[in-house]
């Protein structure tokens, strides 16, 4: 019987309908979740979506903390 790797974390947690932010929160991070929530809602609009935020949120250029 062949044997398949497991699937991906990225992929499990869409599966689950879960959006993990884990990192700053810069324009790239920000796009990403924006398109999983909008792939989410196409899916499915009724079903919930989970957020789970472990980041700090961002800075300005010169290092000052705008949001955590």
């Amino acid at each position: 019987m062949p044997r398949t790797p497991p699937p991906d974390l990225p992929y499990m947690l869409l599966d689950g309908r879960i959006v993990y932010i884990g990192m700053f929160l810069v324009l790239v991070v920000t796009e990403m979740v924006v398109a999983e929530l909008m792939y989410l809602q196409w899916l499915d609009p009724k079903e919930p979506v989970y957020i789970y935020i472990n980041s700090t949120g961002t800075t300005r250029d010169d290092g000052e903390t705008v949001s955590f």
